[in-house]
C-alpha cells in the first residue's frame, strides 16, 4: 500500500470515527432530553396512564383494563375505605403490562393492596412494549422488554430509540395537569330489550405459558413489597371473560391463596342493561353501584388493616 492509500485510510477511518461520536452525541443529547421531560407527561392513554399511576403514590392500587377503568371510582373508594385509592387501568392492556406498571409504581412508592381485575390481552407482549421509554428503571421492565429476542436489547441500547414512539406524546402534552384519578365514566346505556343470555359464547383466549407465568410473578412481587392482593372480576352483561382465560387466575389463586372477589349471583342479577355501557362495560351509574358493592368486599376482606374505616 502506498503512502497516498494510508493515507487515504485514516482520512476514512477518521470521519467515520467523527461521524459515530457525532451520531452516539446526538442519540444521548435527545434521549436525554427526552427523558428528563418523560415524567412532566401527564396526559394521554399511554404514558399519562403511567406517570399518573406513578405520582399518585396510593396505597391501594387498581390494575386491569378497560374493565377496571370503567368500574372502580377510585375517588369513591378512596372516600369509603379511608385510604388513597388509584385506578391504573387502560384499554386493552394483559397481565405483562399490569406487571410491568406495578413495578414502576413500587419502585416510587409501594402500594399496600393491590387489586388486579382480572384481564387478559392477545398482544401481551406488543402492549408491554409501552414500557420502553422507561427502560433502566426496573429490571423487571427491562424484562418484560427484551425477554426472547435479544435485538430489543441492542436497539434500546439507543436512548433515543426508546422515545421514538412517543416523541409527540412528551411534547404535545407537557403542560397538561396531572389527573387525580385514573376512572374513567362511560355514557351511553344497553336497549332495555337487551337480554343477558342472548349473546354468542366468548371464543377462548388461548393464553400461552408466559402469561400464567406473569401473573404468578405479579402476584410475589406484590406480596415481596408487602402488598395483599386480590383478584376482582367486574360485571359484564353476558359478555364473561373467555373461560380459559378465567381458568387462569384461578388456578393462579389457588395455588397462591389469592382471594377472587366476586359479586353474588343476586348482585349480578340486579345489574340491568341500564348500567351498562355495552355488553362489556359498565356506564357511570353501573360502575357507582359496583363501586359501593365491592368498596364493602375490599373492605371485609382487609378489615384487619388499621388504616381501613367503617364504610358510611
Amino acid at each position: 500500500m502506498t503512502p497516498n492509500q494510508n493515507l487515504d485510510w485514516r482520512r476514512l477511518a477518521t470521519r467515520l470515527l467523527i461521524f459515530a461520536a457525532v451520531v452516539v452525541s446526538l442519540d444521548l443529547a435527545i434521549g436525554f432530553g427526552l427523558a428528563a421531560l418523560l415524567p412532566r407527561v401527564h396526559a394521554g392513554q399511554q404514558l399519562g396512564v403511567i406517570n399518573n399511576a406513578i405520582d399518585a403514590e396510593a396505597e391501594l392500587v387498581i390494575l386491569g383494563s378497560s374493565h377496571a377503568i370503567h368500574s372502580f371510582d377510585d375517588a369513591e373508594l378512596t372516600r369509603l375505605l379511608g385510604l388513597r385509592t388509584h385506578n391504573a387501568g387502560l384499554d386493552g392492556r394483559g397481565v405483562l403490562f399490569a406487571r410491568g406498571l406495578l413495578a414502576l409504581i413500587s419502585q416510587r412508592h409501594a402500594p399496600k393492596y393491590v387489586v388486579l381485575d382480572m384481564t387478559f390481552a392477545d398482544n401481551d407482549r406488543t402492549n408491554a412494549y409501552a414500557f420502553a421509554p422507561y427502560y433502566g428503571r426496573s429490571p423487571i421492565v427491562d424484562t418484560l422488554l427484551i425477554e426472547g429476542d435479544w435485538r430489543e436489547r441492542v436497539k434500546l441500547v439507543s436512548r433515543s430509540f426508546r422515545m421514538n414512539s412517543v416523541v409527540f406524546a412528551i411534547l404535545g402534552n407537557l403542560f397538561v395537569d396531572r389527573r387525580a384519578w385514573g376512572f374513567e365514566p362511560a355514557t351511553g346505556r344497553l336497549d332495555p330489550s337487551t337480554r343477558r343470555d342472548d349473546h354468542p359464547e366468548r371464543a377462548l383466549a388461548h393464553p400461552k405459558p408466559f402469561v400464567e407465568e406473569n401473573l404468578i410473578a405479579l402476584v410475589e412481587e406484590a406480596r415481596a413489597h408487602g402488598a395483599r392482593i386480590v383478584f376482582t372480576e367486574s360485571p359484564t352483561y353476558g359478555a364473561a371473560r373467555p373461560a380459559d382465560a378465567r381458568a387462569l387466575y384461578e388456578r393462579v389463586a389457588k395455588r397462591l391463596d389469592v382471594p377472587i372477589l366476586e359479586l353474588s349471583d343476586e348482585q349480578l342479577a340486579s345489574f340491568g342493561p341500564e348500567l351498562f355501557k355495552d355488553r362489556s362495560h359498565l356506564n357511570s351509574d353501573g360502575a357507582e353501584r359496583y363501586t359501593a358493592l365491592i368498596g364493602a368486599r375490599l373492605q371485609s376482606e382487609f378489615r384487619n388493616g388499621d388504616q381501613f374505616k367503617p364504610l358510611n
